[in-house]
């Protein structure tokens, strides 16, 4: 997976609507991402996770609490993520559980967590707009677009916090991880079946091997 360009608004610290373009980063290969303490750093990564997966960076971190407190009371939280698999485009966009103003009336209604997934193949980036995003893969069902997203990159937000936010403070907690559990990432991270099929194979052919010179030596 590759990061195109992130949109967040009234989101984490950002009251307003900012763009990351992060193509000219990855143009140039590795990359940091660097500032000072609360310039909004960690809610970069909180938006990639949040949009990909309709979590925050942080398991512990409540989804609720990721609308802006500066943010003016008619601007909803969204979050747009357009990323890169293969050769192929994605654009996600995501709106959390947040109160909003009634359309009628006084007060405030609670508006619920939507998520819509886009096959962007084929469209530049400047061509991405609110208005043209692509074919739509799945949409409004959060479980459908988690699965259509997880499914794409081949792993959930679990394994995205623990291996793609390593940068972040994790790697302990992936080198604290019982033997078994990293392994258990790493399998889902990389496609392993070829290699276990093949050892599947080897060690039948090994054991077939050993019986026929029991027999032989019989």
């Amino acid at each position: 997976m590759r990061p195109v360009r992130l949109t967040l608004q009234a989101f984490g610290p950002y009251a307003n609507r900012e763009v990351i373009d992060f193509r000219n980063a990855v143009e140039a290969g590795l990359f940091g991402i660097y500032g000072q303490t609360g310039s909004g750093k960690s809610t970069i990564f909180s938006g990639m996770t949040f949009a990909l997966f309709g979590e925050a960076s942080k398991s512990e971190q409540d989804r609720t609490s990721l609308r802006s407190d500066h943010a003016a009371a008619d601007v909803a939280t969204e979050v747009e993520f357009v990323f890169d698999v293969g050769e192929r485009r994605f654009v996600v966009v995501r709106q959390p559980d947040q109160m909003r103003p009634k359309q009628r009336g006084e007060g405030e209604t609670k508006s619920a967590h939507e998520a819509h997934l886009f096959d962007a193949t084929g469209l530049a980036l400047d061509e991405i707009t609110a208005n043209k995003r692509g074919k739509i893969i799945a949409e409004k069902k959060v479980r459908d677009v988690d699965a259509a997203v997880s499914e794409l990159l081949g792993y959930g937000a679990e394994q995205f916090r623990q291996i793609v936010l390593l940068p972040q403070g994790r790697f302990e907690k992936f080198l604290s991880a019982k033997t078994n559990e990293r392994v258990t990432i790493l399998r889902d991270l990389f496609d392993v079946s070829l290699y276990q099929a093949l050892m599947a194979d080897l060690k039948d052919k090994a054991a077939e091997a050993e019986r026929q010179g029991r027999e032989e030596r019989a």
